[in-house]
């Protein structure tokens, strides 16, 4: 299993609204990501690189939690940790797994949520 954190932010130099609309993508840096199976206890732990990407290697299929904890953006901005559930499968197309960050904004009232999809080719 491989992924990639991202945090999207708001550009800089625009109008404000053009700013929100127009994201940019920072990668999210030395975040600790563990995955762990709740049934087995089985535990595979990595670290985020420069530009956000991770490596688990060779995972079994089953559910496990994705716990992320912390990490920097290049702005110096630090994020609190997060846990997400997930299925691997053998059947699973074979790509990286983009977790992107995203806060409140353009009208919405919710606070900060994480989205998993797949990454571009």
């Amino acid at each position: 299993m491989e992924g990639r954190l991202i945090a999207m932010q708001p550009r800089q130099g625009g109008t404000p609204l053009s700013n929100l609309i127009h994201r940019v993508e920072l990668p999210i840096v030395h975040a600790k990501v563990k995955l762990q199976n709740p049934l087995t206890t089985s535990v595979y732990t990595t670290e985020t690189d420069e530009h956000g990407y991770f490596r688990f290697g060779e995972v079994p299929p089953g559910t496990y939690v994705l716990h992320i904890d912390g990490g920097t953006v290049t702005n110096g901005r630090e994020y609190e940790s997060t846990d997400l559930l997930v299925a691997l499968s053998k059947k699973a197309q074979s790509d990286t797994l983009l977790l992107s960050r995203r806060n409140a904004g353009a009208g919405s009232c919710g606070g900060p949520y994480w989205e998993i999809r797949s990454a571009p080719n």
